[in-house]
């Protein structure tokens, strides 16, 4: 199956492709993904200590959205 990175700016719009973007991730293993044979389908996702290390990174990343995120949707 071929999967599209996740993109923020134009997010997944449905279940089934918000799906197909984390099944992604799972295969670049920053995440588990287990699928569960039941009617109606169920799967869970772990994350992994790989995609764990990824937190104070991503932390920064989100304090710098709270500073500057308003100018950049201003375009500016």
């Amino acid at each position: 199956m071929n999967h599209r990175p996740y993109n923020p700016v134009n997010p997944p719009s449905t279940r089934s492709s918000l799906g197909a973007a984390a099944a992604g991730v799972a295969t670049d293993r920053q995440q588990q993904r287990r699928v569960y044979a039941e009617v109606p389908p169920r799967v869970e996702y772990q994350i992994t200590p790989l995609g764990s290390s990824l937190r104070p990174t991503l932390e920064s990343l989100a304090g710098w959205m709270r500073t500057h995120g308003q100018t950049l949707a201003a375009g500016e």
